[in-house]
């Protein structure tokens, strides 16, 4: 391996390869269904992951900027939810965890 791969890869880890058909390429279709089954949560996924994490409906509300629980009630209710929206969702995970 030449010096500028080698750097390549220190500064962008391993996936510079994708092209070379590195070890953690992956196809388009592939990252897309992987991706897919992570978003949205079911209502019940979304209250088993606050139980796991020990939040309430204002915590979790506070931790996003909400004014009250009511709008996270609405993502975790057992008749007719609301899904949660993407940024809602990813913003979740990232302060708090997988």
């Amino acid at each position: 391996m030449d010096a500028f791969r080698a750097s390549f890869g220190v500064a962008f880890g391993c996936c510079y390869g994708m092209a070379l058909g590195c070890c953690c390429s992956i196809t388009a279709a592939a990252w897309r269904t992987r991706r897919m089954k992570k978003y949205p949560p079911t209502p019940e996924e979304l209250r088993d992951w606050m139980n796991r994490k020990g939040l309430s409906n204002k915590e979790v509300a506070k931790a996003l900027r909400l004014s009250d629980g009511r709008v996270v009630r609405f993502w975790t209710s057992k008749k007719d939810p609301r899904p949660i929206p993407y940024p809602s969702w990813y913003t979740l995970r990232h302060k708090f965890g997988k």
